[in-house]
């Protein structure tokens, strides 16, 4: 949660134990350094200035980007089986400019489909949908 919304701290002492509790995850050794870098920048917030030891803020910046171009792409990736195909097809492009293929996410709707083929418990009406969706994927 950011110092920034929150709204029940109005009284100088509520603040001073917000920062405590911040200056006290920059001297815990349990804490990871990206969780020391925002509590760093939560006591800047407050305007207490602090240099928090041992943390490259420049590598735990490139870090959650890289995590976060990862969860971007994966959403794409989800876009790939339940969307439209102008959505498909975008998200086709997005994967490809980044590297990214989708077979073996098709591998797994291919084995979906083929598995809801066999089950008996599946309606002819979601067979029927199956199959047509089998053929357009290439997998019959």
């Amino acid at each position: 949660m950011s110092l920034k919304n929150l709204t029940y701290v109005e009284k100088e002492k509520d603040l001073d134990h917000v920062a405590a509790g911040l200056k006290g995850v920059l001297h815990n050794d349990n804490v990871s350094p990206e969780a020391k870098l925002h509590a760093a920048q939560e006591l800047e917030h407050l305007g207490i200035s602090v240099e928090v030891a041992g943390v490259d803020s420049s590598n735990t910046q490139e870090r959650h980007t890289e995590s976060h171009e990862a969860h971007v792409l994966g959403g794409y990736k989800a876009t790939l089986n339940s969307t439209s195909k102008f959505a498909r097809n975008h998200a086709h492009e997005v994967l490809e400019t980044h590297g990214q293929t989708s077979s073996r996410s098709n591998a797994h709707v291919i084995g979906g489909y083929r598995a809801a083929l066999a089950n008996p418990r599946v309606s002819e009406a979601a067979k029927r949908n199956a199959e047509k969706s089998l053929r357009e994927l290439g997998g019959i």
